[in-house]
């Protein structure tokens, strides 16, 4: 199963070029809920009030959080994030899944040591889209595709209608 998760949203350059100018910085979830279901989000961008308000209160039920952990990990207790929205953690290299805390041991687990994680900050061709899904075609269990870059909205829409039509199950 495939997992498109966008990355790199709050960059400068990513506000300056998909946010219009006028929006407020505490509407730019919903703006960007509208055309994704899962961002990846780090603990800190979690921490900051309003992500915490935006998750709790306003966010979409279809809506899904994927969290990159590294070491040293969060302290048992201390995961702020709604267990409805957690849809998966990044296990960067080091963090083995027997040393997740409780709370976060239930959810999907995306190991870059074990190429579960693919990063792609081009841009939104279909022919190096298609190219990409095919070469990853053959993945047993659980993938996680992460679009960042300019291109990212536009990358997460073509592989959404790509992807199926390559025989690749999408969540």
């Amino acid at each position: 199963m495939l997992y498109i998760a966008l990355a790199g949203f709050d960059t400068d350059l990513w506000v300056a070029d998909h946010f219009p100018a006028d929006l407020p910085p505490e509407w730019r979830l919903d703006y960007l809920s509208n055309a994704v279901d899962r961002l990846l989000l780090t603990a800190a961008q979690l921490q900051q009030p309003t992500m915490q308000h935006w998750i709790a209160a306003e966010a979409p039920p279809s809506w899904r959080v994927v969290v990159p952990l590294s070491a040293p990990l969060p302290p048992p207790g201390t995961w702020s994030l709604p267990v409805a929205h957690l849809d998966g953690v990044v296990l960067e290299r080091g963090v083995e899944a027997s040393s997740l805390p409780p709370e976060l041991a239930v959810c999907r687990q995306f190991a870059v040591e074990r190429e579960e994680v693919v990063r792609y900050d081009g841009a939104a061709d279909p022919l190096r889209l298609r190219e990409l899904l095919t070469s990853h075609r053959d993945k047993t269990g659980d993938w996680l595709l992460l679009a960042s870059g300019r291109a990212a909205p536009e990358v997460v829409r073509q592989l959404a209608i790509i992807a199926p039509l390559l025989g690749i199950a999408t969540a």
